[in-house]
């Protein structure tokens, strides 16, 4: 399969990939893998913003807004 891949100069493998391939594998329903995705992002978008109203700062500081004031 990773030699096809070359061959037709598809990109690197990713986690995208070894969940279309579990989807595939275990029989699930199409759309299974997005569902999943989505889940665990979330799960992960809601565990940093925990963390940082813990800590009162962001996690990592380049995310801070530099621009003009917003009125």
């Amino acid at each position: 399969m990773l030699a096809e891949m070359r061959r037709r100069r598809l990109p690197d493998r990713n986690i995208d990939f070894a969940l279309a391939t579990l989807s595939a594998v275990s029989g699930m329903v199409p759309g299974a893998g997005e569902a999943i995705f989505a889940v665990a992002r979330t799960a992960g978008w809601l565990a940093h913003a925990m963390e940082e109203y813990e800590r009162g700062s962001l996690l990592r500081l380049r995310a801070s807004y530099t621009g003009p004031p917003i009125t």
